[in-house]
Order: C-alpha cells, then structure tokens, then sequence
C-alpha cells in the first residue's frame, strides 16, 4: 500500500480530521487557536435560547467575527468553496464563490481582512498523474469581499492551518510527497511558508523528511512577535493489518524561526499536536501524546526551557483539544483545571438532561473562556447521539447551565459583544437572549 494511504489511515483513526480549519490572528474578538483561548466578552449566565439558524450548502468550516459584530464564513459545498457575510441579526451581507473545491481556514486581520486557504485537489488539474495531490491557494479579501491577492502551492498532500500574525505576516503549514523514479518510495516533506501582508514569500523552507520506516507530522504554525513557532513529530511504522502498515508519533522538537526562515532554537519533547501551540504571557502551552503514554501538556518558556509538565491519563477524552488559560493564568485542558503551578484542582463534565456528555473526541477546538471566567465549550457524543453546548463557572465549579443543540457543534465557539454564542456545523447557529 502507498505511503499516501498509510498515513492517510492513521490520521483519520487518530483524529477524525487534520484540518483543524481553526487559525487566527491574537485577538480575542474572535477565537484563535494560538491565543490563550480567551473571550473578551461574557456568554450568558442563564440557558441562551435558539435566536436563529442559516442554513448552508454543504459544510460550515470556519467562522470569525469583526469588532462591529459582522460575521464572516468560509463554507464549502459539493467542489464548490463559498465566503459570506452576516450581520449579527443573521441577514446576509454578500456571498461569493472562492476558487478551490475544498475549504481549510478563514482567519481575520486587523479586523480589516480575511486571510482564506482553499485548495484544487487532482481531479481539477490537467495532468493526470497527479490525482492524488492537490493545489493549496491562499488568498487575501477586504472584509468587504474584494480579493487583493492570491498564492498558490502545487503537489500538496496535506494541507495544514494558517495563522497571521498583529503586522498580517501569514505563516502556512504544508507537506508534500516525492516518489523516487523508478520506485514505490515516497517521501514526505514538512515545509513551512511565511508571507508578508502583501502576500510577498518571506521564505518556503522545508523543515523535515521522512523516509519509509520514519513518518512525519506537523502542528499549525504560532507567530508571536518576530518569530513563527511550530511543532515537528517523527514516529514509526507498525503492522496495521496483515495487508497494512500505521505511523506511530513519539519523539517531538518545538521549533522557534524567524521572519525571514532561519531556525533559532529547538526544544525535544515527546507526542504529537495536531493544532497550533498556545501562547499566554510567556509562556507556550504544547500538547502531546507519544505512542503507548499519557497525554503530556508542556510549559516551555520563551527560552525554550521546559519548565513543567502535566500528564492526563492516556485515551482521556478531550486531551487532544488545546489547553485554554485564564486571565490569572489558570489552566483548562482534557476536562481538568489546573493551577497556574500546574496543580490539578478539579474536573469537569456537562450534564444534559440527566447525561454526562464529553467532548467530541478529537474535535476541533470547541472551549473558551469568557470574560466572567466561565468555561464555554461545545461537543457532541456519539454514545447518546446528540450535541450540546455548556458553561461551567471556573471559579465556584458550578454548572451555568448545558443546552442541547441540533447540530453535531464540532465548531469553535464563538462569543460577541452581546454576549450571543455562536456554533455550527450545516448551519449557523446564533444562542443568546432573544429581543424583546
């Protein structure tokens, strides 16, 4: 069996998904997986009700907000790939096709525009010996839904997230495969892309190659500051099937570069994250789950020091979710708050309806902490065959209240100004209190 396929298995058994679809710029208007996960606004304390719900062809990938409350949303339908905009109200704005026949990520810059990634897989592109890869685009919209620019990469097979930056840098995560002529050999490169707010290539670095009994993988990349920050795991190949081979992670490094590409310093730890690390007052939150151990969240230090590690119990569900960190710097991560020592303080599930519900596993990044310092997050149990959306007060461990909602809410949340809660899944999904 090709590699392609091999890895493909794995990722899929691990994670459901690769593609996060979650990346933004540090700015708490709207979610970011490379923030401390913070919300400047409070959801409600009582149950919110349903305010309304737009429906969408296809599948809702990502959604952000500007600071005036308008919505934007990356969808994407059967090949085609869609931008929209909403008022607060749930009218629509504007909508319009974006080339790629597959959505990725939808990040807001500045509050003035939209960073999309999208991409062409084989079956659009001419020659046919490269059905099994795809062309990754990146492009760049007013919020008003003008294109400004637009970067395409070829012979991509894994696309991962994008993040921007304050100053509108966009780093980009990718990989590609290389056969060896006259073998079934393939080899995967990790390449990390940086780009200015003009769309100029800063640098387009390969970071990592595997080879066939060493695979590879990759975080979405961090940028704070100067400086991009990603996470690069190698494993090994074990038996599968009688007829397969799966990729197993362990051994990590947590790579701090430049601007302009050059590798400044490396820190070793073990286990694989599929998201971006997070960053709260210097320090960087890196998860990580090495084949047949615990699930390991590493403290590192702007210096690149490991200054701590909390393990959680391995197959603990929500542990591959990111963690999220409090004003006072408190930590919530697999279900668990900790101190900002590190010391596991309590546990958490939401019940509904006289159920214990959990988080997705390995869903996308569904928790958030709002401005009260409750814990907001969604998730959906296939055990009871239904979704919800939760608030837990952090501080006094009570349960605000935990809604049933009808979609599998394996989506970010979202909070705004008025304190509405946002999720989706088909549709849009606005809870809150209704207008009187």
């Amino acid at each position: 069996m090709k590699k392609a396929v091999l890895c493909s298995i794995l990722f899929m058994f691990i994670m459901g998904s690769l593609i996060p679809g979650v990346g933004a710029a540090a700015n708490s208007v709207y979610p970011s997986d490379n923030g401390p996960r913070q919300s400047s606004y409070a959801a409600p304390l009582a149950k919110p009700e349903l305010k309304w719900a737009v429906p969408f062809t296809g599948e809702i990938k990502q959604v952000v907000i500007d600071s005036a409350g308008i919505l934007y949303v990356l969808s994407e339908g059967v090949r085609v790939v869609k931008l929209t905009s909403l008022r607060a109200s749930g009218e629509i704005l504007w909508s319009k096709e974006i080339k790629g026949v597959e959505a990725n990520a939808l990040n807001l810059s500045n509050d003035k525009f939209l960073i999309v990634s999208s991409s062409l897989d084989g079956r659009e592109l001419t020659d046919s010996s490269r059905l099994n890869d795809r062309t990754a685009i990146v492009s760049k919209y007013t919020i008003a839904g003008e294109l400004l620019w637009e970067n395409t990469y070829e012979y991509v097979m894994r696309l991962g997230n994008i993040t921007v930056g304050d100053d509108g840098y966009v780093a980009l995560a990718l990989s590609y495969f290389t056969q060896a002529s006259g073998s079934k050999r393939y080899t995967e490169h990790v390449k990390l892309i940086g780009m200015n707010a003009s769309g100029e290539t800063k640098f387009n670095n390969t970071m990592v190659s595997d080879t066939e009994t060493v695979p590879v993988y990759f975080s979405a990349p961090l940028i704070v500051k100067d400086n991009v920050y990603l996470s690069i795991s190698k494993g090994f190949m074990r038996p599968y099937s009688s007829r397969a081979m799966i990729a197993e992670f362990t051994d990590a490094q947590f790579l701090k570069i430049s601007k302009q590409g050059v590798l400044l310093s490396s820190t070793k730890y073990k286990g694989i994250i599929p998201y971006a690390p997070v960053y709260y007052n210097n320090n960087f939150y890196v998860s990580g789950e090495p084949y047949g151990g615990d699930n390991n969240l590493y403290i590192i230090n702007t210096a690149g020091k490991i200054t701590k590690t909390i393990s959680v119990e391995a197959g603990h569900i929500g542990n591959q979710i990111p963690a999220s960190i409090s004003t006072d710097g408190h930590i919530v991560f697999a279900q668990h708050v900790y101190s900002p020592a590190g010391k596991l303080l309590w546990s958490f599930q939401p019940t509904v309806k006289g159920k214990v519900y959990r988080f997705y596993p390995y869903s996308v990044p569904g928790l958030t902490l709002d401005s009260s310092q409750n814990i907001v997050f969604s998730g959906y149990d296939s055990l009871y065959g239904g979704a919800y959306i939760s608030s837990i007060n952090m501080k006094t461990k009570k349960i605000n209240w935990s809604l049933p909602i009808n979609t599998d809410a394996r989506s970010p949340i979202i909070i705004g100004k008025d304190g509405t809660i946002y999720v989706w899944g088909n549709k849009l999904y606005a809870y809150g209190k209704k207008a009187s």
